[in-house]
């Protein structure tokens, strides 16, 4: 038997969110530096630390709640072509925050982090529709993120959790794909969880639908999307 299944607005489901911190950057690393995430790291639905910097804790402190956590949904918040970019983080192998171009995005507890991660993921389109201002100085609308994106979520944690596992062996699945595939220059794949079927809106992505579980109201549609590698 499944559970009743809810859509609400982001903003109901959010405990904690946060831009980053203006930093105060270190060149070379020491006890008081820690790295510092920027929207270059966030490419693809993943974090990379290949271009993260060095924050100096000595000249500025960072709150406790603004360090990076496993499973921290982040978002990058600034520029054209960037702003609304969305990546959960899984390891966060030394102390980290981010820095004021991102977002950072925590559950209220109604649905688990990881959970809303891939719902989120699933929104990527239309978060990116977000940004506002001009050109160069375009900035994600934080308020309409909350109010206008809105999730498809079980109230049973148990089904949220299966629904992870899913997608979670199919990404790892899809990274020894990535590996193996690494000197063919193709696209990076990420999975996604929608709340209902919907077609790809770009015209550069390819919707493969992989897994539909028609068992509950509304349809769940599991599907994988090829996004072109951006800059």
């Amino acid at each position: 038997m499944t559970s009743e299944w809810h859509e609400v607005p982001l903003r109901e489901l959010v405990g904690y969110i946060s831009k980053g911190i203006a930093p105060s950057y270190a060149e070379e690393a020491s006890e008081t530096t820690i790295r510092v995430l920027n929207q270059k790291c966030n490419r693809n639905f993943q974090i990379s630390y290949g271009d993260s910097r060095l924050h100096d804790t000595l000249k500025k402190k960072v709150p406790p709640e603004r360090y990076v956590k496993p499973d921290d949904i982040l978002i990058n918040s600034t520029g054209a072509g960037t702003a609304g970019r969305i990546a959960q983080i899984e390891d966060v192998p030394s102390a980290t925050t981010i820095d004021g171009h991102m977002i950072l995005i925590r559950s209220n507890g109604k649905v688990t982090q990881k959970f809303l991660g891939y719902a989120l993921k699933a929104h990527q389109w239309e978060v990116l529709q977000l940004d506002e201002g001009s050109t160069g100085q375009t900035e994600l609308n934080r308020e309409r993120l909350l109010d206008e994106i809105m999730i498809n979520y079980p109230v049973s944690f148990d089904e949220q959790n299966a629904i992870v596992g899913t997608l979670e062996s199919i990404d790892r699945k899809l990274i020894v794909n990535e590996q193996l595939n690494d000197n063919s220059h193709r696209p990076n794949i990420s999975s996604v969880i929608s709340g209902y079927k919907q077609p790809s809106k770009s015209a550069q992505s390819i919707e493969i639908t992989g897994f539909i579980e028609k068992s509950r109201p509304p349809e769940i549609i599991f599907f994988y999307t090829l996004l072109p590698l951006t800059a």
